[in-house]
């Protein structure tokens, strides 16, 4: 059996133990010091990896069998928690933890790093990091394209596609419509690396106009992938009673000459 290896986050002890020469963390453990409050709910709904039991020794000497996680969940659990020190926990696991224990066998042996061996360590690790959450964007992206075009929450909205249906337009049309008149516009929401292009690609997501915000509804979309930094995505959706108001504003136009431009 490996020895198990603790570190300590906070007040919270962390255990890790090494699996065909692979760190895993004591999921439990890590909800816990993440400020979940329901930390076997948590491991569920955000741990998709081949569950593991250990045999591992309570606080009393007791034998258990923990699950445990690899470093894929153990983000997945950081992403997804709304403890502000979640970042300084990434930091310590990825950037002091792991690192110390493949180089040593274990934590508090730690090596003395130049300082460009700790910079090339914290780039390789942030890299590694960055790469496979894209990945994970990529491979969730037909989901993504699903939920934000044709799921709607409930009866009051609408999506732009059902919209454009029942006006009698194409959805590019509707929506190039609705930007033109300064009733919504594209956000962009900043650049990313795109591991399927190769390239950096924009984000964006569509937002209404203040002075037309009474006739959408945004709403986050927490059934959807998040975006590479974890920021929930958001879906701009179309308040059915103002359904006819559009219509009027393919029939007619907008005769309010006065379009702000301020973004909401």
């Amino acid at each position: 059996m490996n020895a198990v290896i603790p570190f300590n986050f906070q007040t919270h002890e962390v255990r890790v133990v090494t699996i065909d020469g692979e760190p895993h963390f004591v999921a439990k453990d890590v909800a816990i010091a993440l400020g979940y409050a329901n930390h076997s709910e948590a491991i569920s709904r955000h741990c998709r990896g081949v569950a593991k039991r250990y045999p591992i020794q309570d606080s009393l000497g007791r034998g258990q069998d923990a699950r445990v996680i690899g470093e894929a969940d153990v983000m997945r659990l950081i992403v997804s928690s709304k403890l502000p020190a979640a970042v300084e926990f990434e930091r310590r696991v990825f950037e002091d933890i792991l690192p110390t224990i493949r180089k040593t066998g274990s934590y508090g042996q730690q090596l003395a790093l130049t300082d460009e061996e700790i910079v090339a360590q914290a780039l390789a690790i942030t890299s590694a990091k960055v790469k496979q959450l894209e990945a994970k964007v990529e491979e969730d992206a037909p989901k993504v394209e699903y939920v934000d075009q044709y799921v709607a929450p409930d009866d009051d909205v609408v999506q732009f596609r059902i919209a454009a249906q029942q006006l009698g337009i194409g959805e590019v049309a509707l929506r190039k419509l609705l930007s033109d008149a300064k009733w919504a516009y594209r956000a962009n929401l900043g650049r990313r690396w795109s591991e399927k292009e190769q390239r950096m690609i924009d984000v964006f997501e569509w937002r209404a106009y203040a002075r037309h915000a009474d006739k959408f509804q945004l709403r986050p979309q927490h059934n959807a992938p998040r975006h590479h930094n974890g920021q929930v995505r958001q879906t701009l959706y179309i308040k059915s009673v103002a359904l006819p108001k559009i219509a009027d504003l393919i029939e007619y136009g907008d005769d309010d000459e006065q379009l702000i431009d301020e973004v909401a």
